[in-house]
């Protein structure tokens, strides 16, 4: 019987028929890492599928309908989990952007075998390329073997143990998006979550959810990830002195 590398280390991702402006940017900064599986939650042929097998022509991409359970974020994630083969798993969004600088710090430390988890920060922005709302906290790499992602939305992987925060800080774009689009996704968690499905009945503007956050919105001076640099060349600031510019 062959042994698992203990230092191996594994993507999973899900992504659906809504195309993701941010998938090509997203994969390209991970592409290093030991194995790339992916769950498709929307039909074989829907765009983010072609942009993963255009950028990762090894993954493994999975047909969520395949599994004949009802959706929910934890049931995605554990297909990808128990179709996963690596020692760590790695947890990324489609709208999440890293460094370079990502793998050598990560290969690093992968031999800490008495953590069960790595929790990197990442800056959260917010309505354009150039501000962000906050730097949060999150549990991005974790030991597969045992573990199961709980909740169908906000969903958690448990049991976690010991876990190391490290001074990592990555790029989270979902706020970045047309208002609608992130509207249409605010839906798709209150439909998941009873206690906040009065909130499907209220009347509100899909162009205008976030509006609201310009007034804390942060100037961001920092770093960009290397993959997203010829992105970020065609964007112009779109906030300024607490209004829309």
């Amino acid at each position: 019987m062959q042994l698992m590398n203990m230092n191996s280390i594994g993507l999973n991702m899900i992504v659906g028929e809504k195309p993701e402006m941010f998938l090509q940017y997203a994969l390209e900064s991970t592409k290093w890492l030991d194995e790339h599986v992916i769950v498709n939650t929307g039909n074989k042929d829907n765009l983010n599928v072609r942009i993963i097998k255009s950028i990762l022509p090894s993954a493994k991409i999975l047909d969520f309908s395949e599994t004949g359970l009802p959706f929910t974020f934890s049931n995605a994630r554990n297909y990808a989990l128990e179709n996963s083969s690596t020692y760590w798993i790695f947890w990324q969004d489609a709208d999440e952007v890293h460094f370079n600088s990502l793998e050598k710090y990560l290969r690093s430390i992968l031999h800490w075998n008495h953590y069960d988890a790595f929790q990197f920060y990442f800056y959260h922005f917010l309505l354009d390329m150039f501000h962000f709302q906050h730097i949060e906290l999150r549990k991005n790499v974790f030991k597969r073997e045992g573990r199961k992602w709980i909740g169908s939305v906000h969903e958690q992987v448990e049991p976690i143990g010991l876990t190391l925060i490290t001074d990592y800080h990555y790029h989270h774009y979902g706020y970045v998006k047309p208002q609608n689009l992130i509207f249409e996704n605010w839906r798709l968690y209150w439909s998941l979550s009873p206690e906040e499905q009065f909130k499907l009945k209220e009347n509100r503007n899909p162009n205008d959810i976030i509006s609201d956050r310009v007034t804390i919105a942060k100037d961001y001076g920092g770093l960009y990830p290397e993959v997203i640099q010829s992105y970020l060349d065609t964007c112009k600031p779109l906030v300024k002195d607490y209004k829309f510019i």
